[in-house]
């Protein structure tokens, strides 16, 4: 399948929680600067799915211990949403 990012960026938010009731939303944006990705088109080997998750922290490991999906991308929309990987 194939997804056009084009040159705006998109992105979409990732709550994340850090296991004592704090709840922070963290928007996460894409870009395809300067047109980078010729003809700045997605592939994969599964039709109309791409898979990805959050990165764990780099300054405190294992501090964020949950997330939620905070808003949905600007373009396409979130299939399944495995908020313990």
């Amino acid at each position: 399948s194939t997804s056009t990012a084009g040159s705006l960026p998109q992105s979409f938010q990732v709550m994340v929680n850090d296991g004592h009731y704090g709840n922070t939303p963290i928007t996460v944006t894409v870009t395809n600067a300067n047109n980078l990705i010729t003809p700045a088109d997605v592939h994969t080997s599964t039709p109309y799915i791409v898979t990805g998750r959050p990165p764990a922290s780099t300054n405190f490991p294992g501090v964020f211990t949950g997330y939620a999906l905070g808003t949905a991308p600007t373009k396409g929309s979130v299939g399944s949403f495995n908020p313990t990987t």
